[in-house]
């Protein structure tokens, strides 16, 4: 018993895994503007020729007993055949096991998405069996309300990608700020520490008489010529080159 379980959660594997790539070919290759129905993604999909070395369904179809037929249904014979694939030798075998195991798992992957829309096929309202044409019943309008919507699949719009935000500046990163001393002992902590300080302040220090030196540089003396401020500029140049 062990062994057939077994086999049948493998078999179920390599069906949903072969029926997968069968959908999303179709999805790939074929062009559905209004959506497509389970229905009509079914009667395709099992066009499509199964994997050659693919196994098919390994369990044989069972009977059940009368006493396990609904009490409606009592008139049939006393042995009734149980629920079987229709397509046991392809990966996808019925329209329930496309729809819970493959469009499922598409659906969770986001790469379709159900949409309920107006049905396109108008033949199929207009033959909706009525208890009265000429008087529709309450009954009669809600079903035709319903039968006039469908679900449908439609291909998702791949989300755009996440842009991370830009890494903030962190100031005194030339001295030492931000860099990881989990590593060091105690006391290579503390006097990392203090040395990235006394960095942080030196820097500060350089950059305050960097900006007092560039203000008085750029105030206007009356109409000369600027000679700070151009010997700056040539000096700033000369080291960027």
């Amino acid at each position: 018993m062990a062994a057939v379980v077994n086999k049948f959660i493998q078999q179920r594997a390599s069906a949903k895994s072969a029926g997968i790539a069968i959908v999303r070919n179709i999805l790939k290759t074929k062009q559905f503007p209004e959506g497509v129905t389970t229905k009509q993604l079914y009667q395709l999909a099992v066009k499509e020729p199964a994997p050659a070395d693919f196994e098919p369904y390994p369990l044989p179809p069972t009977v059940r007993r009368a006493k396990m037929v609904p009490k409606k249904i009592r008139h049939v014979p006393q042995e009734v055949l149980d629920t079987y694939p229709p397509n046991p030798a392809h990966p996808i075998r019925s329209i329930t096991f496309l729809k819970k195991e493959i469009l499922d798992t598409l659906e969770s992957l986001r790469e379709i998405r159900t949409v309920r829309q107006p049905r396109v096929d108008a033949k199929a309202v207009e033959e909706l069996p009525l208890s009265n044409p000429s008087a529709p019943t309450k009954r009669d309008r809600k079903a035709i309300a319903s039968s006039q919507m469908e679900f449908v699949w439609k291909v998702a719009t791949p989300r755009p990608p996440v842009v991370p935000p830009p890494a903030k500046e962190v100031f005194g990163r030339e001295v030492g700020v931000g860099l990881d001393i989990s590593h060091l002992n105690k006391r290579r902590q503390r006097a990392r520490v203090e040395k990235v300080s006394a960095g942080v302040m030196k820097m500060k220090e350089i950059n305050g008489l960097n900006r007092g030196e560039q203000a008085r540089a750029a105030r206007p003396l009356d109409g000369r010529p600027n000679y700070r401020a151009q010997a700056l500029a040539a000096k700033s140049e000369s080291s960027a080159l």
